[in-house]
């Protein structure tokens, strides 16, 4: 890719870059993309994913409708699987790359939690995570890397955080000593996403209000 001198606005991003809030890529990777072609590809690789399917959409297709070249496409991701992967990072950006949890215990725990349960509803109601969402569940038996990326990308980092936070809680006397906090992290989530996530995803009516729920979460996790 030649050197080009970037504008003072960033305008995309190169692969296997993770966005560090929105849909904004960090500044630097922008200065090796200034062009923003690589925004303009997963613009184009993520239409197609969810009009056609995963398996259906090949690379010379994605090419065609950036438009780039087969060469310059693949010079940003050399895989299609490459390419899905980053689709996933920068639609998760609005919630990974937003506000870390805290790292002191000053903050009131219930307050704390229950921002993040709200900017996780937030951001499940973003266009395209249900249905980026969807199309992994149905192509993921023929394309395990599909769940794959998300793990790594979506579910893995959220996780990290929550348990982060917990551990820190944990640590500063606000939870039992004997807590298991990786375990506590993933049934706080799943609190959570049974009552408000599936039924997104499934296309069902949501029963219960966000404010029950996270409450409710909150009670269990902050007892034990």
């Amino acid at each position: 890719m030649n050197s080009v001198k970037p504008p003072p606005a960033p305008l995309g991003a190169p692969a296997r870059s993770a966005p560090q809030a929105g849909d904004a890529p960090d500044a630097k990777l922008a200065v090796r993309d200034p062009r923003g072609t690589g925004r303009r590809i997963r613009s184009a690789a993520r239409r197609l994913f969810l009009e056609r399917g995963y398996g259906n959409t090949s690379m010379d297709a994605v090419a065609a409708a950036a438009p780039a070249s087969k060469r310059t496409l693949y010079q940003h991701y050399p895989s299609k699987a490459e390419l899905f992967g980053a689709i996933i990072a920068e639609v998760w950006a609005h919630f990974t790359g937003g506000p870390d949890l805290p790292d002191t215990a000053e903050e009131d725990p219930r307050l704390v939690l229950r921002e993040f349960v709200a900017r996780m509803c937030v951001h499940w109601d973003q266009p395209d995570v249900i249905p980026i969402l969807r199309l992994i569940i149905a192509e993921a038996p023929r394309f395990p890397e599909l769940s794959e990326a998300f793990s790594r990308t979506g579910k893995e980092p959220t996780l990290r955080k929550l348990t982060a936070y917990l551990e820190m809680l944990r640590a500063a006397g606000k939870l039992p000593a004997r807590l298991d906090t990786s375990l506590a992290a993933a049934q706080f989530l799943g609190a959570i996403k049974e009552p408000l996530f599936w039924p997104r995803v499934l296309g069902n009516q949501i029963r219960f209000s966000i404010d029950a729920v996270t409450d409710r979460a909150i009670a269990e996790i902050l007892r034990n």
